[in-house]
Parts: structure tokens; C-alpha cells; sequence
């Protein structure tokens, strides 16, 4: 594990402080989780991987619906 330094605002560092008396973590865990988490949220990746799970999971359905003339003329627009 590497070492990083940053610079806090006083309310800031207050605040962590407090945090860190409540849940009885150290300023470092609380850090750790904090930047574990903006990070995971921003690089969480593409739409596919976020939807992969519901792939192939809807059964039913026209196969062929965005060629299906059968289809278009029920379902489709003009």
C-alpha cells in the first residue's frame, strides 16, 4: 500500500474527526472507504456491464420484431 498526503480544510478535518470518534474507525479507514467508493462510482464501467446480469433473462417476444412485417404492423410505428 502506497502513502498519500492531502491537504483538509479545518471543518473538514473536524468533521472526519468526529466521524472517526463515532464509528471507531481511524482517519485513514475512513479515507480509504471514502475515496473506494467516488471511485467506484465514477469507474464503475460501461452500460453493458451494469445491465449484464438482466441479459437473456426476458424469454418470449418476436425473434425476428425489427424485421418482422407481421410484427411492424401490429406493434410498430409509421
Amino acid at each position: 500500500m502506497q502513502t498519500v498526503s492531502v491537504k483538509l480544510p479545518d471543518d473538514v478535518l473536524g468533521r472526519l474527526d468526529e466521524l472517526a470518534r463515532q464509528t471507531g474507525e481511524d482517519r485513514s479507514a475512513l479515507i480509504r472507504q471514502s475515496v473506494g467508493s467516488l471511485v467506484a462510482r465514477k469507474h464503475s464501467g460501461s452500460a453493458h456491464q451494469k445491465l449484464a446480469h438482466l441479459c437473456g433473462v426476458f424469454k418470449g417476444g418476436a425473434k425476428d420484431a425489427s424485421v418482422s412485417e407481421d410484427y411492424q404492423e401490429r406493434f410498430g410505428r409509421d
